[in-house]
């Protein structure tokens, strides 16, 4: 027959409840942080501003095999117009952008976004959609024959070989071109690498 142990279950448990408090808010506490750096880096709400016609000197950051790193360049919204000549589907239509930038080029800048924005905040990306003889390529804010290095690949890099394209020149000018319905009024350009950061150039 076992003997009865002295004392009751919450005695002998006394120090283990002071200290589940603790321990549950500083978990709780370190899960938050986790949460808070996921969805503070999740979405576009770190603009850095001009307007139609100005440089904006943009500075950023980016990750890559070998860490996080600096992005500082320039860039300027030059135009914002329709594309006519397209075809594009019912109630909708094209317009392009065309947009100028000054950067290192040694700086990658491979890997960037083009957006437009309404009034009310609705953002219409650029997209590869139109198919056929009036297919749009790919947006891209680098010069297509000169784009410059990309983002480290660690042990990658080695088997890639040297890049034996001609240097990026340090200032080039580039167009995008984004499908939105016929009835909206954009306000907006919008282009980014990583989120959060984005560059929010305003229609003049």
């Amino acid at each position: 027959m076992t003997a009865p142990r002295n004392g009751s279950w919450w005695r002998r448990n006394r120090w283990g409840l002071v200290a589940l408090p603790l321990a549950l808010a500083a978990a709780l506490g370190a899960s938050s942080d986790r949460v808070a750096t996921y969805y503070w880096n999740a979405g576009l709400h770190q603009p850095q501003g001009a307007d139609q016609g100005e440089w904006l000197s943009f500075s950023t950051t980016y990750v890559d095999a070998k860490g996080t790193h600096g992005r500082e360049l320039d860039l300027r919204l030059d135009a914002a117009r329709d594309l006519p000549g397209v075809a594009t589907g019912p109630g909708t239509r094209l317009v392009e952008v065309t947009l100028s930038f000054r950067a290192d080029p040694a700086l990658p800048l491979t890997g960037c976004r083009l957006a437009l924005r309404d009034a009310r905040g609705t953002r219409y990306e650029a997209i590869d959609d139109i198919v056929g003889p009036d297919a749009l390529p790919l947006f891209s804010c680098v010069p297509v024959e000169t784009p410059g290095p990309g983002p480290s690949l660690g042990d990658i890099d080695a088997s890639l070989g040297a890049d034996d394209s001609p240097p990026r020149p340090r200032e080039w000018t580039v167009t995008g071109a984004v499908l939105i319905p016929a009835d909206v009024a954009v306000t907006e350009v919008l282009v980014w690498w990583q989120e959060p950061d984005y560059a929010r150039l305003a229609l003049g």
